[in-house]
């Protein structure tokens, strides 16, 4: 019997509202020789049910079910069991273009390369958008072991790797919930050098909501800790083949460039999701930041310190950063899902120096999910004259009313903190400047 061509790895847990997406995807390839290894790795829900159902109706369909033991796991689990030239991973809330295990498979047949990048293009909640990064990299025909894009698109799913290469070499994924793709992502391309771009294929990587976030869109001390484990093999990988590297590239700048990006994530992917991290939480991330900076060259520390430059130096404290707000946010009037969906949003926000002041009829109404009403930054007064009293008690000279519903873009406040304007402009105008950047950002999306 005639091997596949590619074997596509999707790894599911409690995946029942979007895996059928995610394997219709695989259904509308225009490259029909493949096989799907689906591992069901101890979901609770109805999404067996949704793999029967492929699996009974296409023979190209696998289904294995283990306890639940995280996503590497369920990935190795397939591994073992995959028998295509070539394989590819696709996440049960993610979808590939019709195209892409065809480009993916001529590519590596062209170049003989052990690893293909294609595009990458986020869509679901905000903006849809192409990754630079990725696109830099679908669109070389050579891709270096060192080639400092790649450093920037550790994301498994717009890769296809040569299976022969994986099974010589061992590689499989670590134990880890948070950066696992780039551990298991270099530990093929260091020790090969072998990579093409292709692109002719997208891989679409779904943002969700605040009601359904993903394990990228959350924080506590288990994942910041994967994380940075995931980081510091990287960089030992890294560290012992730079020696390797091509004349044209400095081993110096590149084992920076990885320290930067260390950093950099651990700002954008967990400081800022700061009142959903509790202080021992924090306090890891800040010890981390202090040692990665530490090991910065003073350019690369300057580069670094642009980056958080609408919230200052990082804070690690919640009850700390409380004390020294940059924004003030009212709310009034509001109540029931229009109070929830508005408060939330601007929990969210990636610009974590922040207060909300509620009236109490607000904060007793039950429409605020205690975890945000229990943050140190928020500001209760009473009813009676309260938006006089809100504008007097506000500590920062930012100032926002908000009186119907908002669903705010998360990037919000950092985009209006880092507009280019001067600070006496968006002191009196911040409202205005808000509301106005939430319409474009709407409107985008349309």
């Amino acid at each position: 019997m005639e091997l596949p061509k590619v074997s596509v790895v999707v790894p599911a847990y409690n995946a029942e509202k979007y895996i059928a997406e995610a394997l219709d995807s695989l259904k509308a390839q225009t490259l029909g020789d493949f096989e799907a290894i689906i591992v069901n790795d101890g979901s609770t829900d109805f999404t067996q049910t949704i793999i029967d159902g492929f699996c009974s109706a296409d023979s190209r369909f696998v289904s294995i079910v283990q306890p639940n033991s995280g996503v590497s796991a369920a990935r190795n689990k397939a591994l073992e069991r995959a028998k295509g030239k070539y394989v590819a991973f696709l996440d049960s809330d993610d979808v590939f273009t019709k195209d892409s295990l065809r480009a993916f498979y001529e590519a590596l047949e062209e170049t003989g390369a052990d690893m293909a990048v294609c595009r990458l293009k986020s869509f679901g909640a905000g903006v849809e958008k192409y990754n630079p990064y990725a696109d830099l990299l679908a669109n070389k025909k050579d891709i270096g072991a060192f080639d400092f894009d790649l450093i920037w698109n550790y994301l498994i799913g717009n890769k296809c790797f040569r299976r022969e290469s994986l099974e010589k070499s061992g590689v499989r994924f670590p134990p880890l919930r948070y950066s696992e793709d780039g551990v298991f992502i270099y530990s093929v391309v260091l020790p090969s050098g072998r990579a093409t771009g292709v692109s002719g294929a997208c891989y679409k990587y779904r943002r969700r909501g605040a009601d359904d976030a993903s394990v990228t869109q959350t924080v506590n001390e288990k994942l910041v800790r994967d994380f940075t484990s995931a980081m510091n093999m990287i960089y030992k990988m890294a560290e012992s083949a730079v020696s390797q590297a091509p004349p044209d590239v400095s081993a110096e700048d590149f084992l920076q460039e990885l320290i930067y990006k260390s950093d950099f994530a651990l700002i954008t992917q967990f400081y800022r999701l700061f009142w959903q991290a509790d202080d021992n939480t924090l306090k890891l991330i800040g010890d981390e930041h202090k040692r990665l900076q530490g090991m910065m060259r003073e350019d690369i520390k300057k580069k670094a310190d642009m980056q958080w430059a609408d919230i200052g130096e990082p804070v690690f404290s919640r009850r700390e950063l409380a004390l020294c707000p940059l924004i003030s946010v009212i709310i009034s009037d509001l109540t029931g899902d229009a109070l929830k969906t508005t408060a939330e949003s601007v929990f969210l926000q990636s610009m974590p120096r922040f207060e909300i002041i509620i009236s109490k009829s607000e904060a007793d109404c039950g429409a605020i999910p205690k975890k945000w009403l229990g943050c140190e930054n928020v500001v209760v007064l009473s009813d009676e004259g309260f938006i006089k009293a809100a504008k007097k008690a506000a500590r920062s000279e930012k100032v926002i009313v908000f009186k119907k519903e908002y669903r705010l873009d998360a990037r919000l406040f950092k985009f209006v903190q880092n507009l280019g304007l001067p600070e006496a402009i968006k002191n009196r105008f911040f409202g205005l400047l808000v509301r106005a950047s939430q319409k474009a950002a709407e409107l985008k999306k349309i």
